[in-house]
């Protein structure tokens, strides 16, 4: 495994082969609306109604575009609300056929609306201009996801997604209304309506929504003074599952310190589209008080367990390539 460690970097810059374009699937499985949660369902009905009017009115100006998000946001609360299978073909009443296509390597418990997470910790919002409702997808913690995924942090994962609604003629005298989830990181445009489309982004929502959530963050100081009482926070963290498309970019912290110093660095990484295509972000956390030689050789550990699951997953050289960018101790 070859390891380039970097004290601090003021630009990250490397070319590799383009990873793979994210699956979407196809529903298979039907459900009709109509017998459970009718209230629910009626509402879900003339919000996928006023969604199609408003796409047919155009996304020219940014008032369309706002009003079309909107109306994306309205049916994506309506849907999550109605079904846990996300895979699942809703009939809603005699009027639309709603599908979904999402990204295969997609989980979440809770698409949570971006706008309503407020800046409060980074520096930059960094979004991107366009089409559809933004939101952070969330997939909670639990004891059995973090045996199966040993990267996973108490905050579980968070990834940001854009939501778009298009529509078609379905069988049956039925309108199909597509739910399409989208990674903003890997597509920049969609197809709606029959034109190509830039498509909307917040990549900062997720970073606030996990520095505002309690019991996560690790205290440095109180890390570096007690650190037997931290041991338990020690490990390789990541914000998603492992990408064998991706080489693993891992941040180390330093000194009293704890990821969260990296917290603007990790902001301006995750918008920079090269970066993205590229490299996927991890961080080591560990209490600064215990002795150097012993947490260095938990973080070998921890990377000898990432190359691991990479390469079973067939990442060839992405997984056996890494890049380290420490600060002051932890260079």
């Amino acid at each position: 495994m070859r390891i380039y460690m970097y004290l601090l970097i003021p630009l990250l810059c490397a070319v590799v082969s383009s990873c793979g374009t994210t699956s979407s699937m196809t529903p298979d499985a039907l459900h009709d609306t109509s017998d459970k949660r009718g209230t629910v369902a009626d509402k879900l009905s003339a919000a996928l109604s006023d969604a199609e009017k408003t796409l047919a009115s155009g996304l020219r100006t940014v008032e369309q575009r706002q009003a079309y998000a909107a109306q994306v946001g309205r049916v994506t609360a309506l849907w999550l609300s109605l079904t846990k299978d996300q895979k699942a073909v809703l009939h809603v009443d005699e009027t639309y056929r709603l599908e979904t296509r999402i990204p295969a390597k997609l989980k979440f418990d809770e698409l949570i609306p971006a706008d309503s997470i407020k800046s409060r910790r980074l520096k930059e919002r960094l979004t991107r201009e366009g089409v559809g409702a933004a939101f952070v997808a969330h997939w909670k913690f639990t004891a059995a996801r973090k045996a199966a995924e040993p990267f996973m942090s108490e905050a579980g994962y968070l990834v940001p997604v854009t939501a778009t609604l298009d529509f078609s003629k379905a069988s049956g005298g039925r309108r199909r209304a597509t739910f399409s989830i989208h990674d903003p990181r890997e597509s920049r445009t969609v197809l709606l309506a029959g034109r190509q489309q830039p498509l909307a982004a917040d990549f900062t929502a997720y970073g606030e929504h996990l520095l505002g959530m309690k019991n996560v963050q690790m205290k440095g100081i109180k890390a570096l003074l007690h650190s037997s009482e931290y041991m338990d926070k020690l490990g390789l963290l990541a914000f998603e599952s492992p990408d064998k498309n991706r080489i693993p970019l891992v941040l180390v912290h330093g000194l009293m310190s704890r990821p969260a110093t990296w917290e603007n660095v990790i902001n301006q990484f995750g918008a920079d589209p090269e970066i993205q295509r590229h490299y996927q972000i991890y961080v080591f956390r560990y209490p600064s008080g215990v002795p150097v030689i012993f947490s260095s050789e938990k973080l070998r550990e921890h990377l000898g367990t990432l190359q691991s699951i990479l390469a079973r997953e067939g990442a060839g050289m992405r997984g056996r390539n890494m890049v380290l960018i420490g600060h002051s101790m932890g260079g």
